[in-house]
C-alpha cells in the first residue's frame, strides 16, 4: 500500500492480499508505540468503508559502539595514552563493563584517568540510549617488543546483561627498532623477544642481528653458532653465517649465568662456523664494525658468489676492528682467514692459524692464506700467525692485477703498520713466504716482528 492509496477491483465474495511495511526510525526508543491504519473505501459507493488499525511496539535491541581505531608506532618501553568514545546504540539504557585488553603480545593495557594514570583494569558505566562516554586507555609496549611486529591492545565494552552485545577498538602499534645491547645464548635463549634483555636472550645470532640498529652491540654466550644468512653480493645472493650491513659490535666470551656482565673469552668460548660450505662473515657496510673475542672457523665460500675471497671474513669496505679473534681453518683462494677489500683494518691480539688457499684444482693459485689486504690502511699488531699456507704464486688479486705470494699476510696497496707479530711455520707451495708487502705500500711502521 502507498500513502496515496491503491485501487483494486474485487468481484463479489473475493479478496486481495496486501503487505503493510512499517519502518522504525533509529531514534525510536524501547517501548514506544505507533499505530498504522489501513482503510478500504468503495469508489462506487463511498459509504461502504472499513478500516483496521495495526500497532507497532518498539522492542529492545542491543548495541554498543567503541571508536576510534588507532594506528601508531612506538619503541619498546614506550607508553601511549589514547581516548575512546563508547556509545550505547541500543534501544534501551544499559550497563557496560569497560576492559583494557593487552592483545596477544608485546603490550600491557590499563584504563586510565584524564592524567593518563592507571585507575583500574575494568569499570562499569550506565548509558541511556544514544548516550556516549569517553574513556582513556594507557598502553605500554613491552621492553622485549620485536621491531616490525605489531602489538594490538584494545578497549572492550561489554553489556553486563548480554555478553553477546559488545564492541572493541584496537590500537595497532608497529614496534620500531631501538638502540640496545643484544644478548644471545644458543642453549638457553628463545627467539621470541628483541634480544635486548640479558634475562631473555635470543637463541640465534641471525635473530639477534635482525632488530639491531646502527651502533648496537651483540653479546654472545658460550657455544657454536652456525646460522645461515642470505645476502646480496655483487648483485647475486650468497649464504654466510653472518651478513653484516650495518655498523655493529660483535663480542664473544659471555655467559647467561652472570647476565652477560663479565667477558671471559677463554672460559666462555664462542665459535662462528661456516661448516665448510659457506663463508663465515660478510661485511658490506662502509661504517665501523668491531668483532672481538670469538673463533671464526670452517669458512669455505668456494661454491658461492664471490667465493674466491675471504673464507672467514670478507670485508667489502667497512672500517673493521678485530680484537682477540681466532681465525682458524678457513679456506679461500685469496685471504682465507680475512680478505679486506678497502677501508681501514685494525687487527690486534688475534691468532691466525691453519688457514689455506684453495688447492682443489691444479691451477688454483692462491695468495694471502691468513690475511689479504687489497687496499686501505692496515694496523696489524700483537698477533700470532701460525701454519697458514698459500697454494701457488703468480696469481691475481680481486681487481685482476698480478700479486705475489704470502702464506700468512699479504698487502697489495695502501698504508701498513705491521708490528710486534709472531710468524711461525707459514709459507706454501712454490716460492711462498710468510709475508708479502707490495712495493707500492706506504710503510708506516714495520718492526719488532718475529719470524721462524
Amino acid at each position: 500500500l502507498t500513502d496515496d492509496g491503491d485501487e483494486v477491483l474485487l468481484a463479489a465474495n473475493t479478496s486481495e492480499t496486501f503487505t503493510l511495511t512499517v519502518t522504525v526510525p533509529d531514534t525510536a526508543a524501547f517501548g514506544e508505540e505507533d499505530v498504522s491504519t489501513v482503510t478500504c473505501q468503495s469508489k462506487s459507493n463511498p459509504a461502504r468503508t472499513a478500516s483496521q488499525n495495526f500497532t507497532t511496539i518498539v522492542g529492545q535491541a542491543a548495541g554498543v559502539d567503541v571508536e576510534p581505531r588507532y594506528d601508531e608506532t612506538a619503541v619498546p618501553g614506550e607508553i601511549l595514552t589514547r581516548t575512546f568514545t563508547i556509545t550505547n546504540t541500543g534501544t534501551a539504557a544499559g550497563t557496560f563493563e569497560l576492559t583494557a585488553s593487552p592483545g596477544p603480545q608485546f603490550a600491557t593495557a590499563d584504563l586510565g584517568d584524564d592524567m593518563g594514570e592507571i585507575i583500574t583494569e575494568s569499570l562499569t558505566v550506565n548509558l541511556d540510549r544514544n548516550e556516549s562516554v569517553t574513556q582513556q586507555m594507557r598502553v605500554q609496549v613491552a621492553d622485549t617488543g620485536i621491531a616490525g611486529e605489531i602489538a594490538s591492545p584494545s578497549l572492550i565494552a561489554t553489556d553486563v546483561d548480554d555478553s553477546a552485545n559488545f564492541d572493541s577498538a584496537p590500537i595497532f602499534i608497529t614496534i620500531l627498532p631501538v638502540p640496545a645491547t643484544r644478548f644471545v645464548d644458543g642453549v638457553l635463549g628463545n627467539n621470541n623477544t628483541n634480544c635486548a634483555s640479558p634475562n631473555s636472550p635470543c637463541a640465534t645470532l641471525s635473530y639477534a642481528y635482525a632488530p639491531a640498529v646502527a651502533g648496537d652491540e651483540i653479546r654472545l654466550a658460550a657455544g657454536t653458532y652456525s646460522d645461515v644468512m642470505t645476502g646480496t653480493i655483487d648483485g647475486l645472493t650468497s649464504d654466510q653465517t653472518l651478513y653484516i650491513d650495518k655498523p655493529i659490535r660483535l663480542a664473544g666470551g659471555y655467559s647467561t649465568a652472570d647476565s652477560f656482565t663479565v667477558q671471559q673469552p677463554l672460559t666462555n668460548v664462542v665459535t662462528l662456523s661456516g661448516q665448510n660450505n659457506r663463508r663465515v662473515v660478510y661485511i658490506t657496510t662502509t661504517e665501523q664494525v668491531t668483532i672481538e673475542h670469538l673463533i671464526i672457523t670452517q669458512g669455505n665460500p668456494l661454491s658461492n658468489v664471490d667465493g674466491e675471497y675471504g673464507g672467514g671474513i670478507l670485508n667489502d669496505g667497512s672500517d673493521l676492528t678485530l680484537e682477540g679473534v681466532i681465525l682458524l681453518d678457513n679456506t679461500a683462494r685469496y685471504g682465507a682467514g680475512v680478505y679486506h677489500e678497502s677501508g681501514s683494518l685494525t687487527m690486534r691480539n688475534s691468532i691466525v692459524a691453519d688457514n689455506s688457499n684453495d688447492d682443489s684444482q691444479v691451477d688454483s693459485e692462491g695468495e694471502g692464506a691468513g690475511v689479504y689486504v687489497s687496499d686501505g690502511t692496515a694496523v696489524v699488531e700483537n698477533n700470532t700467525f701460525v701454519n697458514n699456507s698459500a697454494n701457488l704464486v703468480g696469481s691475481l688479486a680481486r681487481d685482476g692485477q698480478p700479486t705475489g705470494q704470502a702464506g700468512a699476510f699479504f698487502q697489495n696497496d695502501g698504508v701498513l703498520t705491521l708490528r710486534n707479530n709472531i710468524f711461525s711455520s707459514n709459507g706454501g707451495e712454490g716460492l711462498a713466504t710468510a709475508v708479502f708487502i707490495s712495493p707500492t705500500i706506504n710503510l708506516d711502521n714495520v718492526d719488532y716482528n718475529l719470524y721462524h
